[in-house]
């Protein structure tokens, strides 16, 4: 099914209204607040035109098949990632050149999402042993990294100043793989599972982990991804209109995020999604772009593909680190993480860039296809922390240290499960999560 001509309008103004709230809430808050990290107001109205005609074009193609779990999906990438790096252009007069490349992009994505794509496809067999398998490896890894890294740590209650008390000291190697996929992959899949066949104890026992890899890890992201895991998982459940309900959520949160800001009642909001979910990625797409406009590519070398490929790392420092002290001096150390779009700006340009759209397509395609049995909500719920890290992860190394994987392969476990004998046609959508 696809959403109507007259239905897509209607989208279209609730998603203009929350570029709209970006804008207001950079110019009115975050660039008065961070304007030291160059989080400046530079406004270009020339640019402003010409972003606005990315912007209706990208609307056009945009995909919305209400029977793929890829348009859910992708609808998030394009509302946290493109939609404000769009805004960033011309409020900060930003090269034009890097915000076309990123369009040609989408519009690629968005294309081949939007056709009648060929199935890809895949089935495991044993589902329940080894599923029952990896909850126990999640329950027991998650058990032996909170030991390791020496519990709980109280600084961690103090929200505002926990970025510098993270403690990782004694977690790496496989360790530090092993946190990346129980706390970005397993959790999410076992919530949106155990949500669904309404197991809610099992529920509360995986946000009481990963409240407990906050508490003793200090990511923010661990523990605003159990409201955001709740949040999606609700709004499919009962099947709202979640292309419309998206764009609408984003613009209370910055209704909200202003209001706590004016009136000092918390800048919490402000600083968790305004600032670091959608303003930092966007700005460090740019920082990207401009060091490696006159650096040379990486071609993969940060990487296991680079190994393959007997490409060298050129640099003694992670690349984030190198591309900060490029904007803010030798003396800055900080590891400045940006997008999957821009990390493929490193690698190899403009075809990087390409070969990251390529990438996150045949994912798309390996989910519509190999997912048949499995009702909307669990797919979107389970994968949809993984799109919120794309805007701050390379999409291969996200594939392999974040757990995108793995996440694909229990939901392809899970598919045969869920389906009921006799009665596949129905449970593949169990309604219309899209009123026609």
């Amino acid at each position: 099914m696809v959403i109507t001509r007259k239905k897509k309008k209607s989208l279209f103004l609730w998603i203009s209204a929350y570029a709209v709230s970006t804008v207001f809430i950079y110019l009115a808050a975050i660039s008065p607040l961070f304007s030291y990290s160059y989080l400046t107001a530079n406004i270009n109205y020339i640019k402003l035109f010409g972003c606005f005609a990315l912007y209706i074009l990208t609307i056009y193609f945009l995909p919305m098949r209400t029977d793929k779990a890829s348009s859910y999906l992708f609808y998030l990438i394009y509302l946290i990632t493109y939609i404000p790096t769009l805004m960033y252009t011309w409020m900060n007069n930003m090269e034009m050149r890097y915000i076309l490349y990123f369009t040609v992009c989408i519009i690629l994505i968005e294309v081949m999402l939007s056709g009648n794509n060929k199935d890809i496809s895949f089935r495991i067999s044993c589902g329940k042993n080894i599923l029952l398998l990896l909850f126990v490896v999640y329950i027991v890894s998650s058990l032996i990294l909170v030991i390791r890294n020496g519990g709980i740590n109280k600084s961690t209650f103090m929200i505002y100043q926990v970025s510098s008390t993270r403690t990782t000291n004694n977690i790496s190697g496989l360790w530090g793989y092993l946190l990346n996929w129980c706390a970005k992959s397993f959790s999410p899949m076992f919530f949106a599972y155990f949500a669904y066949k309404k197991k809610w104890v099992w529920v509360a026992v995986v946000c009481i982990i990963q409240a407990i890899f906050y508490l003793s890890f200090g990511f923010k992201a661990f523990l605003f991804s159990i409201i955001l895991l709740i949040l999606i998982f609700c709004v499919l459940r009962k099947g709202t209109d979640y292309f419309k309900l998206m764009p609408e959520l984003f613009v209370f949160i910055h209704i909200v995020s202003y209001v706590f800001y004016k009136f000092n009642i918390t800048k919490l909001p402000l600083f968790t999604f305004a600032y670091r979910t959608i303003f930092i990625p966007a700005q460090c797409q740019f920082q990207y772009f401009e060091y490696f406009t006159e650096h040379r590519f990486l071609y993969f070398s940060e990487g296991i593909i680079g190994k393959l490929l007997g490409t060298k790392y050129p640099y003694s420092l992670p690349i984030g680190v190198i591309v900060n002290q490029f904007v803010y001096g030798s003396d800055f150390y900080s590891n400045g993480n940006t997008g999957m779009f821009s990390y493929g700006f490193a690698d190899c340009g403009f075809i990087g860039m390409v070969l990251a759209s390529l990438v996150l397509i045949f994912i798309f395609l390996v989910i519509d296809g190999s997912i048949k049995n499995m009702p909307i909500q669990v797919v979107v719920a389970a994968m949809s922390y993984q799109m919120f890290i794309l805007n701050d992860t390379n999409i291969l190394i996200s594939l392999n240290t974040g757990g995108i994987l793995w996440t694909i392969i229990m939901l392809i476990i899970i598919d045969p499960i869920l389906m009921e004998k006799g009665n596949k046609s129905e449970n593949r959508r169990i309604r219309p999560l899209i009123r026609q």
